[in-house]
């Protein structure tokens, strides 16, 4: 027969650094970033390091932890637990183990390509996004005036 322990023994509680097990705790913390940087190390040497998008956090033993073009499909069930330290900068990093492999990540800011950065300077036009709308569609239809006609009169618009 088993009594009850009158003894709880609380939750870990962890702040900035520290070991995590737990698969649920680590899916918590892990599925919060979006664009980090990251240093593959096995026994002790980098392997590979960049930056990539995290496109999803899952607890799946079915399937890989993948990085491919700069996007990152991370599966907790790949790794034996996670290492929370803190940086010389006082971010933390996420340290993912298996043996004698590690995934590291670190959060960072997500650097806008020039294309996206050009539409993001475009899209701020005028007031309002009403405005930018309104003028597209107006260059659009004296795009397509000027090519069917190569006279404007004022009755058109």
């Amino acid at each position: 027969m088993t009594h009850p322990s009158p003894f709880r023994v609380p939750a870990p509680f962890i702040i900035n650094v520290g070991t995590i097990v737990n698969k649920s705790d680590m899916l918590r913390v892990l599925s919060r970033l979006s664009h980090v940087s990251y240093t593959h190390v096995c026994h002790g040497e980098s392997r590979s390091q960049g930056t990539a998008t995290l496109v999803e956090v899952v607890n799946d033993p079915q399937h890989a932890t993948l990085l491919a073009d700069r996007l990152l499909h991370l599966n907790i069930s790949s790794f034996d637990y996670l290492e929370l330290i803190q940086g010389n900068d006082n971010q933390t990093q996420f340290v993912l183990v298996r043996g004698d492999e590690q995934l590291r990540l670190e959060s960072v800011e997500h650097l806008i390509d020039e294309d996206i950065a050009a539409f993001d300077r475009r899209k701020t036009f005028g007031d309002s996004s009403l405005e930018f709308a309104l003028a597209h569609i107006i260059a659009a239809k004296l795009d397509a005036h000027l090519d069917s006609s190569s006279d404007i009169d004022d009755t058109t618009w």
